[in-house]
């Protein structure tokens, strides 16, 4: 552990565990109603007839023909008509935001930019983030797999996104592109299960990934604020997603601590979502989970569940088919040279 973890280790945090339960009873009855769909993975109230969905996408063009400044909408609309103006990529907004066509417009705008921001404008404009929009940089945030899709659904058909922290990779902006890129894996499949996760929602499951006290070797307390701010900024004010929750798992102190440093970060609609798992009995905290939809066999064995994922498998997978998909020869020895390289690397940096 680096010296200037120690540091802040024994600090008191601005926001505490007692500030998070205190903020959870703040909460409105509307809000908490909604919060406990989400957490637990219930279906909304509002009945989606084809006449509201109609009615809502005309309103929603309108809507966004009434915003002046739109330049990387304009483009994309440009360039990738079909997938811009589907009613799947609209109605993703509109169920975000309950309907509300002109909250539904400024966030879809937004996503464009924001797009154009981190991938430049000659790869912001396909219909979904891959590995092949990743510089070498990133695919060694990709590599080290800090955040991980899984390729299964919870009971309520939610997409499963796992965060270990001490996977981290030192470069901030490679760690926000990897959380777009898992965001478009979970939604970019032609099946309804990954159309449907727009409006099922997605959940995170929060661990640190290794024995307890063993931090990320590269990604200090710093860049954790900094990547944890600008997923939630991204991830609530632009992604066509309906509802999401998180469930962290600190495994001791270290963790613990931490997490109360970064709370602020996360934004009161994020930390509203947010469930901590800290009891020492892992059979009450799947017990939890499952109560949330979340079966023990969707859990991986890191963070006490049943489920062994091959990461390395799946990325190896993901990289292949999308070669695959753009008609292109996959050299299989240069990928897994790079990983292999990449990998030792981060062997080296535990060791010191």
């Amino acid at each position: 552990m680096t010296s200037n973890t120690s540091s802040w280790l024994h600090t008191k945090p601005e926001f505490t565990y007692e500030s998070l339960r205190a903020e959870h009873a703040s909460l409105t009855e509307e809000e908490r109603r909604r919060i406990l769909q989400e957490r637990y993975g219930l279906e909304d109230e509002i009945v989606e007839s084809p006449e509201l969905i109609s009615r809502a996408l005309v309103l929603f063009d309108d809507a966004v023909d009434a915003i002046d400044e739109k330049e990387a909408y304009e483009t994309a609309l440009f360039v990738n008509p079909e997938h811009v103006q589907s009613n799947t990529f609209r109605l993703g907004f509109l169920r975000a935001t309950f309907f509300d066509a002109d909250a539904a417009a400024r966030k879809m705008v937004d996503y464009w930019e924001r797009k154009v921001e981190l991938f430049g404008t000659d790869k912001a404009f396909n219909s979904y983030v891959s590995c092949a929009d990743f510089n070498l940089s990133d695919r060694e945030a990709l590599a080290k797999g800090g955040l991980r899709l899984l390729p299964y659904r919870d009971d309520r058909g939610r997409a499963i996104v796992l965060s270990f922290s001490a996977y981290y990779y030192s470069d901030v902006e490679s760690m926000v592109k990897l959380f777009w890129l898992m965001f478009h894996k979970a939604i970019s499949k032609e099946d309804e299960s990954a159309q449907d996760i727009p409006k099922k929602g997605i959940v995170f499951l929060i661990g640190n990934g290794r024995s307890p006290g063993s931090p990320s070797p590269f990604f200090s307390l710093h860049d954790h604020k900094r990547f944890i701010h600008q997923i939630t900024k991204d991830g609530t004010l632009l992604f066509p997603l309906k509802s999401f929750s998180l469930h962290y798992f600190p495994p001791d102190v270290w963790v613990a601590r931490m997490l109360e440093h970064l709370l602020p970060q996360f934004g009161y609609q994020c930390r509203a979502r947010m469930i901590v798992h800290s009891s020492t009995n892992n059979s009450e905290n799947l017990a939890n989970l499952a109560e949330c939809g979340i079966p023990p066999n969707a859990v991986p064995y890191e963070l006490g569940g049943e489920l062994t994922f091959d990461y390395q498998g799946w990325l190896n997978y993901q990289f292949f088919e999308e070669h695959f998909d753009a008609g292109v020869d996959a050299d299989e020895d240069t990928w897994s040279e790079h990983v292999h390289v990449f990998n030792s690397k981060e062997e080296q940096a535990n060791s010191t």
